[in-house]
């Protein structure tokens, strides 16, 4: 099968673009930096707690601060962030970020970011001391915890993970001008080297979640979710509850009859399996896919339990509805499911509904269209031709509708256009090596993460070469009888694809010189195109080239 999922966490490292902040005007300043501490709100997710205020303040007292219910930046703080260039935005998404976790984990201790600046006469700085020795352990503990989170969080709002908070607190120490020692207190090469430490820690958590990501993409999907719990074991968020629940549903899928499920839902898509007649090999069993649809309902379930206007969950809990309708028409089905399964359509209605309205609040177009989509597919499955065309028609022109169309339409999907058996494709290449290269002299890796040890020992292999702007991750089963090999540009790459596509560059351009996808997985804001021939997979946004990647599997 060739699943199609929404998969929203693996776009939403590309939505910013970071680079130098703004360091003329106040006015300014407090813009750029309320829309950097927004899109971190955004990124969290959570709503089981209202988010806090931006405080914006000339004065001058703890740099940055987490406190009854404010995050609260100090402008000489943001200059310091500014005076670091392309990375100033990069640094100030890590200092909020830092903050936001106080206030989201409810850290007790709150004296602030560099939280030893002297109190305003003796006694302030007698009581800041006796509140340090008394909870140095915590204070400890909270501060890296804040680093290595909120750096997920930067992460997850799309500023890339650079190694800059060692430089953000030295440009804080001069500042405010401070002793490097302070009284019962980590010195500043103390608080430098864990913020070092803690950056690789980081950087094993993000190369985690991009090679879950990866994982579902290719649809290897057990594997995925190994990658996902280990996530949730650090960072629980919405995206990642959501990514769980599409496993689940992915899972499902195979254990249909081929002629029940013939609609393509947005939350899946087979192009291969379907148009070359071939039937789903893992074998009926309704028992466990309506388990598998249940764990997946339970997981979307919590993702909206961290923010309950999530559109995304709310519209794949809408297509799990649908399917489990399915599942209980399916022949031979007892009498007393009939109502169950009209009972479940509502539903489905329903939530594509709630998803929609939802999805245009946030000027999500993509996802209110394939809620239009979803009920499009409940209308048919209740036998309303009528309704059928009139939400497809609201959906508007996408691959999945006119696909949906041709089914509906004609019982079929369009044919395929095969490509000659000597259809020659260039070697895809990053830094003038290919992806064999790569796999036949692999480099000493800088970094090996364990992440499962029974039944099968599972773990990933890291590489970073900031000189040639790429990374490699791969993903070993078992000391390699399995492995996937990822081969990606890092945030500097200024290279070309074999046909010379570049970032910015379109969808159609990109059909142009590499024809139709072997498949395709559409993004809340987005779509990503896989090439299984060439081993190259394009991702996009708003129909724009946003980033592509590399792979090579062996089993």
């Amino acid at each position: 099968m060739k699943p199609i999922f929404i998969l929203l966490a693996l776009c939403s490292s590309l939505l910013v673009s970071a680079g130098a902040l703004p360091s003329s005007d106040t006015a300014d300043k407090e813009a750029a930096a309320r829309a950097i501490f927004e899109q971190l709100v955004r990124a969290r997710g959570d709503q089981r707690m209202p988010p806090p205020e931006f405080i914006f303040t000339t004065q001058k007292a703890n740099g940055a601060r987490a406190e009854d219910g404010k995050v609260i930046l100090e402008e000489l703080a943001y200059d310091v962030c500014s005076g670091l260039g392309e990375d100033g935005e990069t640094a100030l998404a890590g200092l909020l970020g830092h903050e936001l976790i106080h206030y989201y984990e409810k850290h007790e201790w709150e004296g602030g970011f560099i939280s030893v600046v002297r109190g305003e006469d003796a006694e302030g700085s007698r009581a800041l001391t006796r509140a340090v020795k008394e909870n140095l352990f915590a204070l400890k503990k909270d501060e890296i915890e804040a680093d290595y989170l909120g750096g997920f969080l930067a992460h997850l709002a799309g500023y890339p993970s650079t190694d800059v908070m060692p430089r953000v607190l030295e440009g804080i120490y001069a500042a405010y001008e401070l002793e490097e020692e302070q009284a019962k207190y980590p010195t500043l090469s103390e608080r430098k080297l864990i913020a070092t430490e803690t950056h690789r820690e980081l950087t094993g958590l993000i190369n985690v979640f991009t090679m879950g990501n990866a994982l579902t993409t290719l649809q290897r999907y057990p594997d995925a979710l190994t990658y996902y719990e280990h996530v949730l074991d650090h960072f629980q968020s919405r995206e990642i509850y959501n990514n769980l629940g599409v496993v689940y549903v992915q899972a499902a899928l195979p254990m249909f009859k081929a002629a029940t499920v013939k609609y393509l839902y947005p939350v899946e898509l087979d192009l291969d399996s379907r148009l070359d007649g071939q039937t789903r090999n893992v074998g009926v069993d309704r028992e466990t896919r309506e388990y598998y649809l249940r764990q997946a309902i339970r997981n979307f379930q919590r993702a909206q339990l961290l923010d309950d206007q999530y559109a995304v969950a709310q519209l794949n809990q809408a297509c799990v509805h649908a399917l489990l309708a399915q599942s209980m028409q399916e022949a031979p089905a007892p009498p007393e499911q009939a109502e169950l399964a009209r009972d479940h359509l509502l539903e489905a209605g329903i939530r594509a509904r709630a998803a929609i309205r939802r999805a245009e609040a946030r000027g999500l177009a993509q996802t209110a269209a394939n809620g239009h989509l979803l009920l499009g597919i409940v209308a048919a499955l209740e036998g309303r031709p009528a309704a059928v065309g009139a939400a497809w028609g609201r959906a508007g022109a996408s691959p999945l509708t006119a696909l949906n169309q041709s089914i509906h339409d004609t019982g079929n999907l369009p044919p395929k256009k095969e490509r000659p058996a000597d259809d020659f494709a260039m070697e895809e290449t990053l830094d003038d090596r290919s992806i064999t290269d790569v796999r036949d002299e692999l480099p000493e890796w800088q970094e090996e993460l364990m992440i499962m040890r029974r039944p099968d020992r599972i773990r990933l292999q890291s590489y970073r070469d900031d000189a040639s702007a790429t990374a490699l991750l791969r993903h070993e089963v078992n000391g390699g009888r399995e492995a996937l090999l990822i081969f990606q540009p890092t945030e500097n790459y200024a290279g070309e694809t074999a046909l010379e596509l570049s970032l910015g560059a379109r969808r159609e351009a990109i059909i142009e010189e590499y024809d139709q996808p072997d498949y395709f997985v559409p993004t809340a804001g987005g779509l990503t195109l896989v090439y299984e021939q060439s081993g190259i997979v394009f991702v996009l946004r708003d129909d724009v080239l946003v980033s592509w990647w590399l792979f090579s599997a062996t089993e």
